[in-house]
């Protein structure tokens, strides 16, 4: 355990080690700003802890106490994904159990991230792994993006080319006025693009009603 000190884990540094508390290991860390603390050893290495309250409240923005900014919730949003150890979770299925993590450089610094990402452009932006889908989340590979844009960008998504235009189901359902589950539901049963999409809702074919 003493190989930790003097490591350094964002903007803090290990300088002891302190003593355990409800069998979780604190160490005394000093800040970039000077200010030390006893820090969860656990919250540092996983990055939920990369420097003081003080130094937070100016990296963030943060006015009041517990308010952080969206592109911080969605920084610490990522590294709950990729770095929860907790193999019955859906969310370690998902991300971390795939493979799926967080470059070094993000998860040591939300600075890091917000000058490679940029603020969002609008709340209903949200993070988006793009060109690859399967990638990690590192520069290169993130975007904000849309509902649309992320829908588009699923691994599960299926694209019909029908009348010249290449659409993915959820777009031909919007613009056709249909469920995505209905045309769906008629490609699985052998129906053709042409069919699945042009044959209104409630119309039979080989005795099954979609």
């Amino acid at each position: 355990m003493n190989d930790v000190i003097g490591q350094q884990f964002g903007k803090w540094t290990v300088v002891a080690l302190a003593a355990k508390r409800g069998g979780r290991t604190y160490v005394l860390c000093r800040c970039e700003c000077g200010r030390e603390y006893e820090v969860r050893l656990t919250r540092m290495r996983c990055g939920y802890s990369s420097c003081c309250k003080h130094c937070r409240k100016i990296i963030h923005g943060a006015a009041t106490p517990g308010y952080f900014t969206a592109e911080y919730l969605c920084w610490q949003g990522i590294k709950q994904r990729c770095f929860t150890i907790n193999t019955s979770s859906s969310m370690w299925m998902k991300y971390a159990g795939r493979g799926i993590t967080m470059c070094d450089r993000w998860k040591h610094s939300f600075a890091a991230f917000l000058e490679d990402m940029g603020p969002k452009p609008s709340p209903s932006h949200s993070i988006d792994r793009y060109p690859n889908q399967m990638g990690n989340y590192e520069p290169g590979n993130c975007r904000w993006a849309t509902n649309d844009e992320q829908s588009a960008n699923k691994t599960n998504n299926r694209l019909l080319e029908y009348g010249g235009q290449t659409m993915p189901v959820f777009q031909w359902a919007r613009r056709l006025g249909v469920s995505s589950r209905l045309i769906y539901g008629r490609l699985d049963a052998g129906w053709s693009t042409e069919d699945a999409l042009t044959t209104p809702p409630g119309v039979s074919r080989n005795r099954q009603l979609f």
